[in-house]
């Protein structure tokens, strides 16, 4: 092959992604005045308020997740049914900049599982961290994990379940501490959409 066509091809392959990657990034008015309700770009999506800042997770958004993701399972939104215990993670990797320069990752944990119904989160499987991201776009080391109040409510309504397709829809109110009396992040009007693996 002639080097000309050589670079051709790899553009050919490359500049695809690169369109892909582009029309899919979070802007103001996907988290600005209400959070999506749904999919975003028809991929699976989480979002919150945390402590009243828009926070919202997808799997189109920015290159960097969609070639991370071609090599291995580091989507942003992901989530699991195994038996009963329904698992969802997801880290807000392209809306640092709406959600006060910071990353978020939340893991939610459910037991139980029966389709829609009201559900509360495992106290202890369940948490939320926020990490600084680095000047390289790397992620610098987690800080301190948020766990459920026990006071507080923390629960997953799930409002639609298709176990043919496993697309599962739903809401979710959590307060997280990193220890009993410590200051309280406040999850509000969290909402999800996604199939499961």
């Amino acid at each position: 092959m002639r080097p000309f066509t050589r670079h051709r091809a790899w553009a050919a392959v490359f500049i695809p992604w690169l369109l892909l990657a582009a029309g899919c990034t979070i802007t103001a008015s996907d988290v600005e005045p209400a959070l999506p309700d749904g999919q975003i770009e028809g991929s699976s999506t989480l979002a919150s308020y945390a402590n009243g800042r828009p926070v919202v997770a997808n799997n189109s958004s920015s290159l960097i997740s969609i070639l991370v993701a071609a090599f291995g399972d580091s989507r942003a939104v992901a989530g699991r049914l195994r038996g009963t215990q329904l698992d969802m993670r997801a880290v807000d990797d392209q809306s640092a900049v709406y959600a006060g320069g910071k990353y978020h990752a939340l893991h939610l944990l459910i037991n139980a599982f029966q389709g829609p119904s009201t559900y509360p989160m495992d106290g202890q499987l369940t948490y939320y961290q926020e990490i600084t991201p680095h000047a390289s776009g790397q992620y610098v080391p987690q800080g301190p994990t948020f766990y459920p109040v026990p006071a507080a409510p923390a629960e997953v309504i799930i409002t639609s379940w298709d176990a043919a397709t496993r697309h599962v829809r739903g809401t979710f109110v959590l307060t997280v501490a990193t220890a009993p009396g410590a200051p309280a992040v406040v999850l509000t009007a969290g909402r999800f959409d996604l199939v499961l693996d």
